[in-house]
């Protein structure tokens, strides 16, 4: 004969303790609204309209553990159980989707010496919020497929790759270097502390770092030569493997001979880039439009899909976004140069460098500069990264 137990107790008007085989459960509320918690962590809860054998109910197990949301670098879900206060373990849980996607935010304090030269060099870099939404600014990860994965191998695009690298690298160290000779009036010091001054500058760089990064990434990206730094507080974790910024080095200085060359070289093969990535500029339709909208709101890039690892961008939305024209050429160029006025950017080497050679390819540097700067100053950015310092 089978032993049966369940039994209730009323503790009070609307408390009630139940006894049965397998539990004890504890019972709060009337018969319109109530909800019930028991010793196997199931906790129940229910709305309803007495006598009309209508109600909402809901039951969750506290005790069954979830899986970590992430996706791995290998592109599968992460394996491990997930916090009890976080839907990540411990090793993914600085990476949150549902992060506040302001980013003007960071609790981090950095201690820098009193002295702006520690910020035009890579030390700038260890001044970075510590902000999961770089991520998605600045991976490699998210504008890339199988097909590119293979074609990025081949040696005419990697070389490709290389010199807009390089061009981006000599133009953020020109606009470093603009900053460092006060050339950008919106920087210079005026009714402020060293501290309040070298917090701005280090906020100012990083901003148009991360900025214009952005647009080198999804144009180059997948890169299949490695990069000669790792900067773990840019892809470290969850989910995303490396970083354009990993591509960066401020302290190696770029000649202006080899910025040239990479004008020219970028000038004259970006047909065989769009070539390759059978890019038309014809393709352009209302329901592109509508799938590359995330691309304009870097805040709303999407995450991988949460069962494939994968993100679900169609094959003709990358290949729009690999496509190569003058308008991303400067787009690069505007969002590093954004804090300064087209009278300052006249002034720099690398504006007075590129008017040369596009002089001689009939192109009117000055003209499509400042339709690009106007471009950008009424687009949306990234975002903009602030950073605490405390001077010693």
């Amino acid at each position: 004969m089978a032993f049966k137990l369940n039994r209730p107790f009323s503790l009070g008007r609307f408390v009630k303790l139940r006894i049965n085989k397998k539990s004890v459960g504890l019972q709060v509320g009337g018969k319109y609204l109530k909800g019930t918690i028991n010793t196997k962590g199931q906790v129940t809860g229910s709305v309803g309209g007495a006598g009309t054998g209508m109600y909402i109910q809901k039951t969750k197990n506290l005790r069954t553990a979830n899986k970590c949301q992430a996706i791995t670098k290998s592109g599968n879900r992460c394996s491990r159980n997930s916090n009890s206060r976080s839907d990540y373990c411990s090793q993914h849980n600085k990476y949150n989707p549902q992060t506040n996607s302001n980013l003007e935010n960071d609790s981090k304090v950095h201690r820098i010496p009193n002295s702006l030269a520690n910020l035009y060099t890579n030390k700038i870099f260890d001044l970075a919020p510590n902000q999961p939404e770089i991520d998605r600014i600045a991976n490699l990860f998210h504008t890339t497929n199988n097909s590119l994965e293979k074609l990025h191998n081949s040696q005419d695009l990697i070389s490709f790759q290389k010199h807009i690298l390089l061009y981006y690298n000599f133009i953020v160290q020109d606009f470093i270097r603009s900053l460092e000779n006060h050339q950008i009036s919106a920087i210079a010091k005026k009714n402020q502390s060293d501290t309040e001054h070298l917090s701005k500058t280090a906020s100012e760089i990083l901003t148009r770092l991360i900025n214009s990064s952005f647009v080198v990434a999804q144009l180059i990206s997948p890169i299949k030569f490695p990069s000669k730094s790792k900067r773990l507080f840019f892809g470290g974790n969850f989910p995303f493997e490396y970083s354009l910024l990993d591509y960066l080095d401020l302290n190696k200085i770029i000649s202006e001979n080899d910025f040239v060359d990479s004008v020219i070289h970028i000038l004259e093969n970006f047909n065989n880039w769009n070539n390759k990535h059978n890019f038309d500029e014809n393709m352009w339709n209302d329901e592109l439009e509508e799938e590359l909208k995330i691309f304009s709101e870097p805040d709303q890039i999407r995450l991988p899909n949460s069962l494939t690892g994968i993100f679900d961008i169609s094959d003709e939305g990358l290949t729009w976004l690999k496509g190569f024209d003058l308008e991303t050429f400067l787009k690069i160029y505007a969002r590093c140069f954004y804090s300064a006025n087209f009278q300052e950017i006249k002034k720099t080497s690398s504006y007075n460098l590129m008017k040369k050679v596009f002089n001689d390819y009939n192109f009117d540097l000055e003209k499509l500069l400042i339709e690009e700067i106007d471009n950008t100053k009424t687009a949306k950015n990234a975002g903009n990264f602030r950073t605490s310092a405390e001077v010693f």
